[in-house]
């Protein structure tokens, strides 16, 4: 269905930042919907961490 072998998921409490020179080729595809509740949740992370708050966020999304 999104192009890759196995289920795969994205931790947005663990995010990196990262070179687009480091990206060799493209590996799978996701639709609008899921980059849009990615987004939503990477802005949440980074709202709560500009806050200074550490509380127990789960925040993981399964494509």
């Amino acid at each position: 269905m999104n192009g890759l072998t196995k289920p795969s998921s994205i931790d947005t409490l663990q995010l990196r930042g990262a070179s687009l020179d480091r990206f060799l080729r493209r590996i799978g595809t996701m639709d609008a919907y899921t980059m849009e509740e990615i987004t939503a949740a990477i802005a949440v992370v980074i709202d709560i961490s500009n806050k200074g708050h550490r509380g127990k966020l789960e925040t993981a999304i399964h494509f």
